[in-house]
C-alpha cells in the first residue's frame, strides 16, 4: 500500500545519507496509517527511526522501548525483514547501554534473520553493517571476523548495493587491520572505494569513509605522504 511505499522511500533516503527527504517520507507513510486506520505491520517499521533517534541522544530506555514494540509487531505479523531490523536496533542498544553480552547476543540473533531467503537485501546490507561494527566497537573480535566472512559473501552477491557494499566493506576492512591482515584490509579498502561510483549526485559520505579507511592503512603501514594525500581526500567528501 501508500504507506508501505513511502516507509521503503525513506528507508533507502536515510541510509543514502538524504535526512530531510528521508523524513518527509516517513512522515508521509505515518500520514497514509492514519488514513488507513487499522493495525499494520508499518508501524513497526516506523518505530526504527524512533528507537535511533533515542539511541543517538543516550535515551536508552526509550529506544529499547521502541524497539521491543518493532519486535512485537513484527512476531505478530509474522515479517522476518522487521524482525531483523528490530533484533538489530535492540543490539545496538543493549551495547551502548553497556550490556555488552545481551547486546552481542541479540546481534547474533539479527544476523542469523538476516540470512534467511524471505529478506530483503537492504534490510541484510544494515543489519550485517551494524553487527560488525559493533562487535568492533566492543572489541569481540571472534565474532566480528565470524560476521565478517558472511559480510564479505553478501557484498560479492549484492553489488548494485552501492551505498551498503561500500560501507559493508570498509568493516570488513577494519576488521582484517585489526588482526594485522594488511593485504586483506588493503583489498577490501580499495574495493570500498571502487565499490562507489563517481558521481557528484551521490551523497559523498561512502566514498569518504572509504578513502579514510585506505589512509589509516597507509599510515600504519608509514607511508605517510600517502595516507596525507588519502585523508584530504576524505576530508573533502565530509568525513573528519
Amino acid at each position: 500500500n501508500a504507506a508501505r511505499c513511502a516507509f521503503w522511500i525513506g528507508f533507502r533516503l536515510l541510509h543514502i545519507g538524504e535526512v530531510g527527504r528521508g523524513s518527509g517520507w516517513l512522515a508521509r507513510a505515518r500520514a497514509g496509517l492514519e488514513q488507513h486506520g487499522r493495525p499494520s505491520v508499518i508501524e513497526g517499521y516506523l518505530l526504527m527511526p524512533v528507537a535511533f533517534r533515542h539511541l543517538a541522544a543516550g535515551e536508552f530506555e526509550q529506544a529499547m522501548s521502541a524497539a521491543e514494540d518493532a519486535s512485537r509487531i513484527a512476531r505478530e505479523f509474522k515479517d522476518a525483514n522487521l524482525q531483523a531490523l528490530a533484533y538489530s536496533a535492540e543490539g545496538r542498544v543493549l551495547v551502548r547501554w553497556g550490556r555488552v553480552e545481551q547486546g552481542l547476543e541479540r546481534l547474533d540473533l539479527s544476523m542469523v534473520t538476516a540470512s534467511g531467503s524471505a529478506i530483503v537485501p537492504t534490510i541484510s546490507g544494515v543489519v550485517y553493517c551494524a553487527a560488525i561494527s559493533n562487535c568492533s566497537r566492543v572489541f569481540a573480535l571472534d565474532r566480528a571476523r565470524e560476521w565478517t566472512k558472511v559480510l564479505a559473501r553478501f557484498c560479492d552477491a549484492q553489488p548494485q548495493l552501492v551505498t551498503f557494499t561500500s560501507t559493508c566493506l570498509v568493516h570488513c576492512s577494519e576488521v582484517h587491520q585489526t588482526a594485522g591482515a594488511w593485504a586483506d584490509a588493503e583489498r577490501d579498502a580499495e574495493r570500498a572505494y571502487s565499490a562507489v561510483p563517481q558521481d557528484p549526485l551521490l551523497h559523498p559520505l561512502p566514498l569518504a569513509d572509504a578513502l579514510y579507511q585506505r589512509g589509516e592503512l597507509k599510515r600504519l603501514q608509514g607511508d605517510f605522504e600517502e595516507a596525507e594525500a588519502l585523508y584530504r581526500a576524505a576530508s573533502e567528501k565530509g568525513r573528519e
